[in-house]
């Protein structure tokens, strides 16, 4: 059984860590295992419990912006003493690729920089462009969530995309589950607007909040939906009384249950400032929920008729009667039409190890010629 390293910012329920842990799920174990580096103190939230109960380790180390050189050493010395061969890098940007480097350093063969994102801060932006012609010497693979991303991070440089799959045993849409919890949640007969992802800026959740206030002026009874957190939380709680839809807005936090909310919902609506590919659109069209989402995130994200776009240059107005117009009457398991598309979980998995195999096989391949 091989051992392969994953290097991410945490293991909370985001878009790129629950792919991971998609991917984690299905894995053969009998082959390989994961194990994580996590900038984090945080040992025992998010998936990390899992993983810990699975077999897979859980590394904690300080952030960059925190202790740069110990942030490096310590990856330099997790590679080296754990004689790891394969590294696996998933960032938003090039800057945090080298962290690569200190994995070439403490002998891993094959080392994956993978693009979740089509845009970073402005300060690492510029520290990757700096790095970008190094990379070339520690990145052995590149992989990226969608061809935008892709093209983001790389270049003209090759990559392969790795679709952002989903569980289409779990993302199915069952009239009895939505039954369920809209009764749980009391909303029976109302609209519900959802909204997954953490609270930060990209996800522009001030701007959700004024849409939503104008589905208020059409629809008194909607009920806004909200999934995930953050370090803004706060800051949109506050925003929420503010404007006086305490009780018309669910701060659901952070859930393992996202196939079941969605269910519930009637549109998802995110009006991002920039993404790649990102997961929790591919979860929603898989159960059959209508989404408007903003031009920037890549178009490709549309592998169903479930997906509406519109310009953050329109007014919360617009967007708000897009997305009531949205809105479906019955909804239907197509979980076979995502499958058809490529992005069910499981044959993304078989497609991983199989790449897996090959660095290993190119792994051992290079051993017996240096023995010669």
């Amino acid at each position: 059984m091989t051992r392969i390293l994953n290097i991410i910012g945490s293991l909370e329920r985001g878009g790129a860590e629950t792919f991971l842990i998609n991917v984690y799920r299905v894995l053969n174990k009998d082959k390989y295992q994961f194990d994580f580096i996590i900038c984090s103190s945080e040992s025992e939230t998010g998936y990390a419990k899992e993983v810990r109960k699975n077999g897979g380790k859980v590394y904690n180390i300080p952030t960059k912006k925190d202790n740069f050189f110990q942030n490096q050493y310590l990856i330099y010395k997790i590679v080296k003493q754990g004689n790891y061969n394969i590294v696996w890098r998933h960032t938003q940007g090039m800057f945090k690729s080298i962290d690569l480097l200190m994995t070439q350093m403490g002998g891993a063969k094959h080392r994956i920089l993978h693009s979740h994102s089509t845009s970073e801060t402005e300060s690492e932006r510029i520290l990757g462009k700096l790095i970008a012609p190094l990379s070339r010497c520690y990145v052995t693979d590149r992989f990226a969530c969608g061809k935008e991303a892709g093209r983001y991070l790389f270049g003209k440089q090759s990559f392969e995309v790795i679709h952002n799959g989903v569980d289409i045993d779990i993302f199915k849409f069952v009239q009895q589950v939505r039954d369920k919890y809209r009764t749980e949640y009391m909303v029976q007969g109302k609209l519900v607007v959802g909204h997954i992802g953490s609270f930060s800026a990209v996800k522009n959740h001030d701007f959700l909040l004024e849409i939503f206030k104008s589905i208020l002026h059409y629809e008194k009874q909607a009920v806004l939906v909200l999934v995930g957190s953050g370090e803004l939380q706060n800051q949109i709680q506050n925003k929420v009384r503010s404007m006086g839809m305490e009780d018309a807005v669910i701060f659901a936090g952070s859930r393992s249950d996202v196939a079941e909310l969605m269910q519930m919902m009637d549109v998802f609506v995110m009006p991002s400032l920039w993404e790649g590919m990102p997961l929790s659109l591919i979860e929603a069209q898989a159960v059959d929920l209508p989404c408007l989402i903003s031009d920037v995130i890549d178009g490709r994200v549309k592998i169903t008729e479930n997906i509406s776009f519109r310009s953050l240059n329109d007014s919360p107005d617009e967007w708000a009667k897009n997305a009531i117009q949205v809105v479906k009457g019955a909804r239907y398991d197509i979980t076979r039409q995502i499958e058809e598309k490529g992005y069910n979980m499981k044959n993304i998995t078989i497609d991983l190890e199989n790449k897996f195999d090959n660095m290993m096989q190119r792994t051992k391949y290079t051993l017996r010629k240096r023995k010669n």
